[in-house]
Protein backbone atom coordinates (compact mmCIF):
# COMPACT_ATOMS: atom_id res chain seq x y z
CA UNK A 1 0.00 0.00 0.00
CA UNK A 2 1.32 3.42 -0.91
CA UNK A 3 1.69 5.94 1.94
CA UNK A 4 -0.92 8.69 2.08
CA UNK A 5 1.83 11.30 1.96
CA UNK A 6 5.58 11.37 2.06
CA UNK A 7 7.92 14.08 3.32
CA UNK A 8 8.10 16.80 0.70
CA UNK A 9 4.86 15.90 -1.06
CA UNK A 10 4.40 17.98 -4.16
CA UNK A 11 2.03 20.90 -4.66
CA UNK A 12 -0.02 18.88 -7.15
CA UNK A 13 -0.99 16.46 -4.38
CA UNK A 14 -1.97 19.27 -2.02
CA UNK A 15 -3.79 21.57 -4.46
CA UNK A 16 -6.92 19.35 -4.74
CA UNK A 17 -7.51 19.84 -1.02
CA UNK A 18 -8.87 23.33 -1.76
CA UNK A 19 -11.55 21.71 -3.93
CA UNK A 20 -12.62 19.70 -0.89
CA UNK A 21 -13.06 22.82 1.21
CA UNK A 22 -9.83 22.33 3.10
CA UNK A 23 -8.53 25.85 2.52
CA UNK A 24 -5.81 26.78 4.96
CA UNK A 25 -5.23 23.15 5.88
CA UNK A 26 -1.87 21.53 5.40
CA UNK A 27 -1.77 17.97 4.15
CA UNK A 28 -0.22 17.05 7.50
CA UNK A 29 -3.27 18.47 9.31
CA UNK A 30 -5.52 16.16 7.33
CA UNK A 31 -3.25 13.17 8.02
CA UNK A 32 -3.43 13.99 11.72
CA UNK A 33 -7.22 14.30 11.58
CA UNK A 34 -7.45 10.95 9.81
CA UNK A 35 -5.18 9.22 12.31
CA UNK A 36 -7.04 10.71 15.25
CA UNK A 37 -10.44 9.67 13.90
CA UNK A 38 -9.30 6.20 12.87
CA UNK A 39 -7.61 5.46 16.18
CA UNK A 40 -10.53 6.73 18.22
CA UNK A 41 -12.85 4.40 16.34
CA UNK A 42 -10.43 1.45 16.09
CA UNK A 43 -7.92 2.22 18.81
CA UNK A 44 -6.81 -1.36 19.17
CA UNK A 45 -5.53 -1.72 15.61
CA UNK A 46 -2.20 0.13 15.75
CA UNK A 47 -0.58 -2.08 13.12
CA UNK A 48 -3.30 -1.25 10.58
CA UNK A 49 -3.08 2.45 11.42
CA UNK A 50 0.67 2.26 10.81
CA UNK A 51 0.05 0.72 7.38
CA UNK A 52 -2.62 3.25 6.43
CA UNK A 53 -0.45 6.17 7.48
CA UNK A 54 2.58 4.78 5.66
CA UNK A 55 4.73 4.82 8.77
CA UNK A 56 7.81 2.65 8.60
CA UNK A 57 8.04 2.27 12.36
CA UNK A 58 5.27 1.59 14.86
CA UNK A 59 6.84 4.14 17.21
CA UNK A 60 5.79 6.89 14.81
CA UNK A 61 2.19 5.71 14.92
CA UNK A 62 2.31 5.38 18.70
CA UNK A 63 2.86 9.15 18.91
CA UNK A 64 -0.92 9.35 18.44
CA UNK A 65 -1.58 7.47 21.68
CA UNK A 66 -2.43 10.76 23.41
CA UNK A 67 -5.57 11.11 21.30
CA UNK A 68 -7.04 7.72 22.17
CA UNK A 69 -6.01 6.98 25.71
CA UNK A 70 -6.70 9.58 28.37
CA UNK A 71 -8.08 8.06 31.57
CA UNK A 72 -8.48 11.43 33.30
CA UNK A 73 -10.48 12.81 30.37
CA UNK A 74 -12.57 9.65 30.19
CA UNK A 75 -13.34 9.76 33.92
CA UNK A 76 -14.29 13.43 33.70
CA UNK A 77 -16.56 12.71 30.72
CA UNK A 78 -18.19 9.80 32.58
CA UNK A 79 -18.87 12.01 35.61
CA UNK A 80 -20.38 14.72 33.40
CA UNK A 81 -22.61 12.13 31.72
CA UNK A 82 -23.80 10.80 35.08
CA UNK A 83 -24.65 14.33 36.24
CA UNK A 84 -26.52 15.00 33.00
CA UNK A 85 -28.53 11.78 33.33
CA UNK A 86 -29.36 12.60 36.94
CA UNK A 87 -30.52 16.10 35.99
CA UNK A 88 -32.65 14.67 33.17
CA UNK A 89 -34.27 12.11 35.46
CA UNK A 90 -35.00 14.79 38.04
CA UNK A 91 -36.57 17.00 35.41
CA UNK A 92 -38.65 14.10 34.03
CA UNK A 93 -39.82 13.25 37.56
CA UNK A 94 -40.98 16.85 38.11
CA UNK A 95 -43.02 16.77 34.88
CA UNK A 96 -45.19 13.77 35.81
Amino acid sequence: MEPICVIGCCTERVRPLACLGANGQRFHDLRHAFATTYLNKRGDNWKRAMELMGHGDIRTTLLYIHVVHDPARDAKDADALKERRHALRSWQGSQG
